[in-house]
């Protein structure tokens, strides 16, 4: 799988060129090797892109995001490589039981909303961090107590502001958006490339939603992104190209797991690895 991830903001054209992925913009070609790009990104409208580039790439396990107006992702490109045990996994997944599924969110909510409080805690918010320490020891099966919406709602007023909300358009709901969106739809290539349906979700069950497993998978994520936008982002600032490029980057960083240090980009995988 490749490590590069590539994002084209301006009119362009693609192509493959001798396994490399050719790029066309204002007369200069910039070539890639196809099989080191992990993501590609285009935010632009005018971007023209060939079947072979799309074969290619899917071949190499590359993510091909499609962006917005706003720059917003808005549709994703997954290779759906045949897992070599893709019948077993998909019945696997179908059997599971809901004793089963009612653990494994529970222990989902427990690590978001631990990994929300040390966010709060790295950003100097100390009580509401030993607020949210102690609901992460009291989550039950299945959350059944609905634990993760009473944390939610100390976390983002706690992090951002008393009169924040998700449901608002502003610069930090834009980048928060998009940061998860790239997040999201990495998980979902993994778990693609896993054998699992994505649309088969542990606590997210949405008929019209593909990626309800990757919804569930992504919430202990979250914070890692949150932590970013709210030491980048403010109202007053402009959602600018510079900040997609480094909520991107972020996939390079190096995070925690299980004591050691390891890019997110692969942790992602590891989560998923776990679940099987």
């Amino acid at each position: 799988m490749g490590f590069r991830k590539i994002v084209i903001s301006n009119p362009a054209q693609l192509c493959i060129r001798n396994a490399n992925l050719s790029i066309q913009q204002d007369g200069v070609i910039t070539s890639i090797p196809a099989e080191d790009i992990s993501i590609l990104i285009l935010e632009h409208s005018c971007i023209s892109i060939t079947n072979s580039v799309l074969d290619t790439l899917a071949q190499n396990g590359t993510l091909i995001f499609s962006c917005n107006k706003s720059h917003l992702p808005v549709s994703i490109f997954t290779p759906f490589q045949s897992h070599s045990r893709q019948r077993r996994r998909i019945g696997e997944q179908i059997s599971l039981t809901e004793p089963f599924k009612k653990r494994i969110w529970q222990r989902i909510v427990i690590q978001k909303v631990y990994n929300q409080a040390v966010c709060l805690e790295i950003n100097g918010k100390k009580k509401d961090a030993q607020q949210l320490y102690s609901l992460s020891r009291n989550v039950l099966s299945g959350d059944s107590t609905n634990i993760e919406s009473e944390a939610a709602m100390i976390y983002f007023r706690s992090l951002f502001s008393i009169n924040f909300s998700r449901r608002v358009d502003s610069p930090i709901n834009a980048a928060l958006n998009y940061g998860y969106a790239i997040v999201r739809a990495c998980i979902a290539r993994n778990l693609v490339i896993y054998g699992f349906i994505p649309s088969l979700g542990i606590y997210h069950r949405n008929e019209y939603n593909n990626f309800n497993l990757a919804d569930d998978f992504i919430e202990p994520i979250r914070p890692f992104i949150d932590k970013w936008v709210s030491a980048n982002v403010s109202e007053e600032t402009d959602f600018c190209k510079d900040m997609r490029y480094e909520l991107v980057r972020l996939l390079d960083e190096k995070i925690n797991y299980n004591g050691k240090m390891y890019e997110l980009s692969n942790v992602l995988e590891f989560m998923i690895k776990s679940y099987v």
